[in-house]
């Protein structure tokens, strides 16, 4: 009965440890992140997207501003012909 036991507890410690480096990644290859690891790089190379977003959406709106004037004509342009 102790034997199927200490087996039983062997087997979920390899299982957690294999869980483990999963997670974290193996403590011997360097290279290897993790799924926390993966998910922390990918968390910060979208958060550059999203500033590189942001900054083309202001470049964006400054062009427009000198543009404006012939949109708006375009615009007349096409609402009197859609009437």
């Amino acid at each position: 009965m102790m034997e199927s036991e200490q087996l039983e507890l062997r087997d979920i410690r390899t299982k957690v440890t294999s869980i483990l480096q999963i997670l974290k990644g193996h403590e011997l290859n360097k290279d290897d992140k993790g799924v926390i690891g993966v998910i922390t790089d990918h968390g910060q190379r979208l958060a550059k997207l999203e500033k590189l977003k942001d900054r083309l959406v202001v470049i964006l709106i400054v062009m427009a501003v000198p543009a404006s004037g012939g949109v708006w004509d375009a615009l007349k342009t096409l609402v009197s012909l859609l009437k």
